[in-house]
């Protein structure tokens, strides 16, 4: 077993490529295949800068006739994700001596209601639902919409009012979705519950769409390596996350996630285990093999 932050999510992922490349050279394994890896940097930050600027600058580099993002789990094959929509909407205001509260209006307390109006939009997103499967959760069969207030930064001293509040959000759209759309509705829906604060917000998003494979053909592919790796039958589904491979499937190129497992991902417990790293190098080895 290993502990530490980032070795399922996603170093684990690296590690079962590498090793599958070595295993096949070392084998000299007919492969039915060519391969193209690619590791980057920023896929826990969006995106933009790794895959999204080669899709962008380098596409010819890309080509090829599927993607697997080795960037999930192994209790299922994932093809589609959620597209995301993070960012921060900050509040401005006069700050002053806390002492004297009776002058300045306590911009932090305006930001708190405001939090709290903007936690309604949650319901609203876990109401909007795919038509693709979810995997397995307390909420529903088909994969739902998410919102969370990640970030709230406010105040440089015990004594000062503050005059100036961020807060930080990650919106989670369902793989159908249009980012810009759902990106406007919220923009609006932000600003009204402000403007009846007296607040004036400035948003600052990032959109990136979600996506969904429709190719028959090489969701066998990818199916049949990765049910051979773990022994059993594997349900298709969309993943709750984003990964990388929505960038991919811009190109029209069919795209996948699976593996490498682990669990309490993005905790200070997270963890992986040798087995679910080994069946994840099989599943990879498969890929090359597999017609």
């Amino acid at each position: 077993l290993f502990i530490a932050r980032g070795v399922c999510d996603d170093k684990g992922g690296v590690a079962c490529c590498l090793a599958a490349l070595r295993e096949a050279k070392k084998k000299k394994l007919a492969l039915k295949r060519n391969v193209k890896m690619l590791v980057v940097c920023d896929e826990e930050v969006g995106g933009q800068e790794g895959v999204g600027l080669l899709v962008k600058r380098e596409a010819r580099r890309i080509e090829s006739d599927f993607c697997v993002a080795i960037d999930g789990e192994l209790d299922y094959v994932a093809l589609a994700c959620s597209g995301v929509i993070r960012g921060s909407i900050t509040l401005k205001g006069r700050g002053g001596h806390a002492a004297y509260d009776f002058e300045t209006p306590n911009l932090l307390h305006k930001a708190i209601a405001f939090a709290e109006e903007l936690k309604q939009f949650k319901k609203s997103r876990e109401e909007t639902r795919s038509m693709i499967d979810a995997p397995k959760n307390p909420v529903s069969r088909k994969m739902f919409g998410r919102f969370n207030i990640t970030i709230c930064k406010a105040g440089t001293q015990f004594n000062v009012l503050p005059s100036e509040v961020n807060i930080g959000f990650d919106l989670r759209l369902v793989p159908e979705e249009k980012g810009r759309k759902t990106a406007l509705e919220f923009r609006k829906y932000a600003a009204r519950k402000a403007g009846k604060l007296g607040l004036k917000p400035k948003f600052d998003f990032i959109v990136t769409d979600g996506y969904y494979t429709t190719d028959g053909k090489f969701t066998g592919v990818v199916k049949r390596a990765a049910e051979k790796a773990v022994g059993r039958k594997l349900s298709l589904v969309s993943e709750f996350g984003g990964t990388d491979s929505r960038f991919i499937s811009l190109l029209g190129i069919p795209s996948y996630t699976y593996g490498p497992g682990g669990k309490d991902k993005h905790g200070n417990t997270e963890s992986i285990s040798t087995s679910e790293l080994r069946r994840t190098t099989n599943f990879i080895k498969g890929l090359f093999l597999e017609k």
